[in-house]
């Protein structure tokens, strides 16, 4: 390209709450590598997310009233004007209607980053609707879904990527004294509740030096926590309300425990599982990179004496915890370090550009730049303040 590319990222207020931290990474990454980043985020969740040099920052309102959706077009038009990207890339299911729009303005391909399995239907309806949109996959088993919804050569897979630290965090070090265990929901299936609090009885008895650090969300969350009171568990728990607000405790536990299949890819568990932290969970594709006996426990069974089974297994004889660990960190290091996902996401989104120029003619449609707006200028004139010059 004549020019560094320039990404547009939308990320709406759950991307920037949960992967936040990540989602830094990934725009420095994209910058060192000579790329141009900018975010487009809703005012009320910008905060959230600190300021970086060499990252561009625009406020637009991702939820209005559909009688403003024209003054918003007209914002995004303007905001943009000057600098266009080159790439929309929406990350969480907030963000794809400006996504839509932005790309739509500028003629530029547009990229959905798709982490959960719930917006995979979803997914597969835009796709319909959009030409040049291309799904991204964080995972093997997440695309190969999406291949089997649309066109196989719409969809990508970008691994997650997470910081791998130069040496492994110290798993057990005092097991006489204190175990950490972190337990992450959210909750949805109360029998896997009911079997994980009989074998956390049974493990917290034998080995009472263990602490459970308990996530306590999701739709049955009240009722895992009735399970976990019934089972006389209080005393030896700390609930938690949302483990991304708590990353750096739970990243540095002594074992890490995912009782339910997650519905979506969280990069907590695995920049837990990069720093050594050993995982048991139940299998799913978005943790599809783990291996059962080799880089986790995989438990498929809502059965309270499997669970029990496999923390004491682990709580008991802290070397074989460790071993399990390090078998994590070496394959997150290997196929999801934050290197990793940017070198992916840069090539992708590269081949996304260069797709979608080699689609344009050369009479009649846009240049290989795409037109620089939709927004009608009118007799007041174009520039920043033609959105509000405009009514709706």
């Amino acid at each position: 390209m004549s020019r560094p590319l320039h990404v547009a990222m939308v990320l709406d207020a759950d991307a920037v709450a949960t992967e936040g931290p990540m989602i830094n990474r990934l725009a420095v990454g994209l910058v060192a590598d000579g790329r141009r980043v900018s975010f487009v985020l809703d005012p009320e969740t910008a905060p959230l997310l600190p300021p970086m040099a060499g990252v561009d920052r625009l406020e637009v309102p991702l939820r209005v009233a559909p009688w403003r959706s024209e003054t918003r077009r007209r914002l995004l038009a303007a905001l943009t004007e000057r600098r266009p990207p080159d790439v929309v890339l929406a990350r969480g299911r907030g963000a794809w209607t400006v996504a839509r729009h932005l790309a739509e303005l500028h003629g530029r391909p547009l990229a959905v980053d798709s982490w959960d399995l719930e917006s995979l239907a979803a997914i597969a309806r835009l796709a319909r609707r959009e030409p040049d949109l291309t799904a991204l996959a964080p995972t093997r088993s997440l695309a190969e879904r999406l291949r089997s919804r649309i066109d196989p050569d719409r969809v990508r897979y970008v691994p997650v990527g997470v910081p791998i630290p130069a040496e492994p965090a110290a798993i057990m070090a005092e097991p006489e004294r204190c175990i950490a265990v972190a337990v992450l929901g959210p909750a949805r299936d109360v029998a896997v509740w009911r079997s994980v609090a009989a074998a956390l009885v049974e493990a917290t008895a034998r080995v009472p030096q263990a602490h459970v650090f308990l996530e306590c969300v999701g739709p049955a969350a009240h009722a895992a926590w009735r399970e976990m009171r019934r089972a006389h568990l209080l005393e030896r728990l700390s609930c938690l309300d949302e483990a991304a607000g708590v990353r750096p405790l739970l990243t540095r536990c002594d074992l890490l425990v995912v009782p339910e299949p997650p519905a979506r890819v969280r990069s907590l568990i695995l920049e837990a599982a990069g720093r050594g932290v050993p995982v048991i969970a139940a299998p799913s594709p978005c943790l599809d990179m783990f291996e059962d006996g080799r880089s986790g426990d995989l438990v498929p069974e809502a059965d309270s004496g499997v669970w029990t089974e496999r923390l004491l297994a682990r709580l008991e004889a802290p070397e074989a915890a460790r071993v399990l660990g390090l078998g994590g960190r070496e394959r997150i290091a290997r196929d999801h370090g934050s290197a990793v996902r940017v070198a992916a996401m840069g090539l992708a989104l590269e081949e996304l550009v260069q797709r979608a120029e080699a689609r344009r003619g050369p009479d009649g449609e846009p240049g290989p730049r795409g037109p620089r707006s939709r927004l009608p200028r009118g007799p007041g004139g174009g520039g920043i303040f033609a959105a509000f010059r405009q009514r709706p």
